[in-house]
């Protein structure tokens, strides 16, 4: 539905299917990590399995449910974008979403697996990207053309719905699993 209207309503510059997440890739990100060997694999599958208990005291035992509402970009111009993605708010006020999110930032960077600069971290639903621009594979490097994200961002009716957190992954990039999302190397179910 978004994919059909920012391209045809829109006539956004620079913009065009191929830079939309296909739907069957849609997740939230927390962090990315750069794991360059299989010890630093093993140490983060660690992490999140030595992990598992504390986040479900820090969930209380319940389902997240979370509201995709609301764009932002990860620059500061917009007629310049390489990303646009949806923000990510928790259903009700307890703040149990933020919580994990700052827990798990932490532990990561206790295993010094997250540089501490990198520390501006943002739980998002990537929806459009450049590097995807012609169907450029992730592996390659395709020229990042920028888009124009000015009209896209004006809309205040961009309102994704709801959803229930279901886990936490590790997923394993430039990998897929046979539905076409990426691999899991390491997850936690979430109540």
């Amino acid at each position: 539905k978004l994919k059909k209207k920012y391209i045809r309503e829109e006539e956004t510059v620079g913009l065009d299917e191929t830079l939309f997440q296909p739907p069957s890739k849609l997740h939230l990100t927390l962090f990315v990590l750069q794991l360059l060997n299989e010890d630093e694999i093993n140490k983060a599958k660690s992490v999140l399995s030595q992990a598992s208990s504390k986040i479900y005291d820090l969930v209380k035992t319940r389902s997240l449910i979370v509201r995709l509402s609301g764009l932002e970009i990860m620059n500061d111009d917009p007629s310049a974008a390489h990303v646009l993605y949806g923000k990510v708010q928790e259903i009700g006020d307890e703040k149990r979403l933020e919580a994990l999110c700052s827990f798990l930032v932490n532990e990561f960077e206790k295993a010094e697996l997250i540089p501490k600069q990198e520390r501006d971290i943002k739980l998002h639903l990537t929806l459009i990207n450049t590097k995807y621009r012609s169907g450029g594979l992730e592996v390659e490097k395709p020229l990042r053309v920028p888009f124009d994200a000015t009209k896209i961002l004006k809309d205040e009716n961009a309102d994704l719905g709801e959803s229930r957190l279901q886990n936490i992954h590790l997923s394993q990039r430039h990998a897929y699993d046979k539905d076409g999302f990426y691999r899991c190397i390491a997850s936690v179910n979430l109540p």
